[in-house]
């Protein structure tokens, strides 16, 4: 099927699931926050994304009968109700909702949508934002930060099934001793506002260091992300600027593993 909303350029990539290719399987840590592997979709694993622009406002074109997402309660009952009746039947559509979906809510949090006339379940990872799911739940601006973060520090230029590690000042980016041991490589730190009409994607990247080759390819110029310079120029305990000053507080860190004992 055709996606409707090819202007934003949105491009999901659906990749099977990531096993343990070189490293030992004690050397995978624990699936809580390292990639997407277990959250599926018509029998799909999502463990890739790339966000080539597109807002989360309009759920792809136009998807909401009323309001935008983030006035929505993220519950079964209410994307019900709000979502025009075929808007997940888009395959790009229905897959940013189930990354938004692992990006704010818990684990034992989840979301039953019909897709292409059947009912799935989306289930809640991070947690980010689970208010959002509660029954009177909304995205606030704090929300909206770290959800969107989420969704860019996700994306995959290449659509690579890559394991990461997610670091950011909310308990639920709290690392583990394993996943610090083991993701001990700052790849970048990711920002933005998908919410937007004009969404827009940042990252700042450790000094000295290239623009990222999972989210970048290793060019900064023909990346979706815009790379606005070294953390340590950019970023204070405060958060981090975008490319015209503005104040990011909700930002999240990426870890890699060393290649040797990548996932895949």
């Amino acid at each position: 099927m055709k996606p409707t909303h090819a202007s934003l350029t949105l491009l999901l990539l659906a990749i099977t699931s990531a096993g343990c290719a070189t490293a030992s399987d004690d050397a995978c840590v624990a699936e809580r926050k390292l990639g997407l592997n277990g959250v599926s979709l018509n029998g799909v694993s999502l463990n890739g994304v790339s966000l080539n622009g597109v807002s989360l406002n309009k759920l792809g074109a136009n998807g909401l009968r009323t309001g935008t997402l983030s006035e929505v309660a993220l519950t079964t009952g209410a994307l019900g109700e709000a979502l025009a009746p075929d808007a997940l039947d888009d395959d790009f559509t229905a897959l940013l909702l189930a990354y938004t979906v692992s990006c704010a809510l818990a684990p034992e949090q989840h979301v039953d949508v019909v897709i292409d006339g059947e009912t799935q379940r989306l289930s809640g990872g991070l947690g980010l934002a689970p208010a959002w799911g509660q029954t009177d739940g909304s995205c606030d601006a704090e929300c909206q930060g770290w959800v969107s973060a989420c969704l860019v520090a996700r994306t995959n230029f290449k659509g690579e099934s890559v394991q990461i590690s997610l670091l950011g000042d909310i308990a639920a980016l709290e690392p583990t001793e394993e996943e610090a041991a083991t993701f001990d490589i700052e790849e970048a730190t990711y920002y933005g506002d998908l919410f937007a009409d004009a969404p827009t994607l940042f990252a700042c990247t450790p000094d000295g260091a290239d623009a990222p080759e999972r989210t970048c390819g290793g060019d900064a110029n023909g990346c979706y992300i815009r790379i606005v310079g070294e953390c340590s120029s950019v970023c204070d305990a405060d958060g981090c600027l975008d490319d015209v000053g503005r104040r990011h507080a909700q930002t999240i860190t990426v870890n890699v593993r060393d290649e040797a004992n990548t996932c895949g």
